[in-house]
């Protein structure tokens, strides 16, 4: 008798829980229950606005992640709202504002509303590790549509491993990979990683300083050895980029051309100004700063470490680069800056990295050398408002410098 209305008891039990289960899947509606991607940013006045780091929202059955598998979450449907669930976060509720097949517009907090639309499904049949291997180790030319007609041209090398672990969030550490920007600058600090939502990967590319125009979720719609077809999300607006890979050096070149780097030292014999350039797009993305030109006392201690047009127009200034990865820059005797140099974009850009403790408190946007020619007799480098020497006092314009060995 005792186990009959125990039997009875469980029964009633699991209807009853069936019972809410069934009621609390009906409220989730079944238009949520997909992977959506951020597309525009908004203000609570509809302005739109640029917010770094937005993820692709997955939703299933009362549970759901966010940009990777590992970011898990659960959330509830409470009226027209739903409410996430997070052990980093806590409890996170956003206002639902819409909610159609193609379309999710989240109330996130009191000053950002986000647009979503599905996640595009390609049917990419490639495998990850094919994809990661072909984008790794490489130099790719990228050619971006603006929401202006215009194009915007970008060349990024995609390094195979994470330079400094302490800029990506413990989560990312198994996929995040140091990308560099050319062109460079000392505030570059870029990270890159591909992953896969359903069919669909995703190329991200995240600078810490703010990534231009959205590049943190490349979609890639097609993808071959040298080549890659990609759209992305201006202001709600789908825009289409290429990418082209660039076509490497065999290591006998390099190898030639960091021997006739390191031979001798080089010293400055003329300037040549090319015709202008157009640096409006250097200017949108932050590499032009006039606000960090200028020197005085607050910046530097010394100022005669200043390399100054009299030191080149003197022919006074010398690089020397030695083969163990050192180097020095020279007034005649006097060294102005040395610290440790290294090769990057195909042997076409050289990475200045100081020792000098003030290098990142002086304001200047040097530390690189984009090397236009480098023969046994003459090295010509190309001086733009981004690449310049540490401690070298502001130019008016673009040029090259010509170098020739010291006798």
């Amino acid at each position: 008798m005792f186990i009959l209305k125990l039997m009875k008891m469980l029964f009633t039990l699991s209807l009853l829980l069936c019972t809410f289960i069934g009621v609390r899947a009906q409220d989730i509606p079944k238009e949520l229950l997909k992977t959506w991607m951020p597309i525009m940013t908004q203000d609570y006045k509809g302005d739109t606005i640029y917010q770094q780091g937005l993820n692709f929202l997955t939703f299933e059955q009362e549970s759901g992640h966010f940009e990777l598998p590992n970011q898990e979450f659960t959330f509830e449907v409470d009226q027209d709202s739903v409410i996430f669930y997070n052990q980093t976060f806590g409890r996170l509720p956003a206002k639902i504002i819409e909610l159609q097949n193609d379309r999710l517009i989240l109330f996130l907090d009191s000053s950002l509303v986000v647009t979503y639309i599905p996640l595009p499904n390609f049917e990419n049949k490639a495998e990850q590790g094919d994809i990661d291997a072909t984008i790794s180790d490489n130099i790719w030319s990228f050619r971006f549509l603006l929401d202006d007609g215009e194009y915007f041209h970008l060349d990024i090398e995609f390094l195979d491993h994470l330079q400094d672990s302490s800029i990506v969030g413990y989560q990312y550490l198994s996929l995040a990979k140091t990308a560099k920007f050319k062109p460079s600058s000392v505030f570059d600090q870029a990270t890159w990683y591909v992953d896969k939502h359903q069919n669909t990967f995703a190329l991200h590319i995240n600078e810490v300083f703010g990534t231009p125009f959205g590049l943190e979720k490349l979609i890639i719609k097609r993808i071959h050895k040298d080549k890659m077809s990609l759209v992305y999300w201006s202001d709600g607006e789908e825009l289409t980029a290429e990418a082209y890979k660039w076509k490497k050096k065999s290591i006998h070149k390099q190898s030639n051309e960091i021997e006739n780097l390191t031979r001798q030292a080089w010293r400055i014999q003329e300037e040549i100004i090319p015709p202008p350039i157009d640096t409006t797009d250097l200017m949108d993305l932050g590499y032009v700063m006039d606000d960090f030109l200028e020197y005085d006392e607050v910046y530097i201690n010394d100022s005669t470490l200043i390399i100054s047009q009299e030191d080149i127009d003197n022919h006074s200034l010398i690089l020397k680069f030695e083969e163990t990865g050192a180097y020095k820059i020279y007034r005649e005797s006097r060294v102005l800056d040395e610290g440790k140099w290294s090769m990057q974009f195909n042997n076409t850009i050289v990475q200045l990295d100081s020792d000098n403790e003030e290098r990142l408190s002086d304001g200047v946007l040097g530390g690189f050398i984009e090397i236009k020619e480098l023969k046994r007799n003459k090295l010509i480098i190309y001086r733009s408002f981004a690449t310049r020497l540490n401690h070298q006092e502001e130019r008016n314009e673009s040029l090259w410098e010509v170098y020739k060995p010291v006798r």
